[in-house]
């Protein structure tokens, strides 16, 4: 698994994360207690604009982390690789 480059914002997305963790759990129980369609669909929009918008934020750090290294760099293979990244990020973001 590739580590995650330096990231100021870091500590903001994991306060998203467990939010919306916490989230599912509470939606689990709604589910569990019978809770309406309409109440249960509503909170997995909100869940997938939530988690949406942190993809957003993870890749956008990425593109900018990997065009500062192609930047920096003049070796043909650490660029090969870096492309090679934001090429799989337009793979994951195709469903935005």
């Amino acid at each position: 698994m590739n580590r995650l480059p330096v990231y100021p914002e870091k500590e903001e997305i994991l306060d998203r994360l467990k939010f919306e963790t916490n989230r599912l759990h509470r939606l689990q129980g709604l589910f569990q207690e019978g809770a309406a369609c309409t109440n249960l669909l509503y909170e997995i929009s909100a869940m997938n604009k939530a988690l949406t918008a942190i993809k957003y934020e993870l890749v956008k750090h990425q593109m900018k982390s990997s065009i500062e290294v192609i930047h920096g760099s003049s070796d043909r293979e650490t660029t090969r690789a870096e492309l090679s990244k934001i090429i799989q990020l337009l793979g994951v973001t195709a469903d935005f």
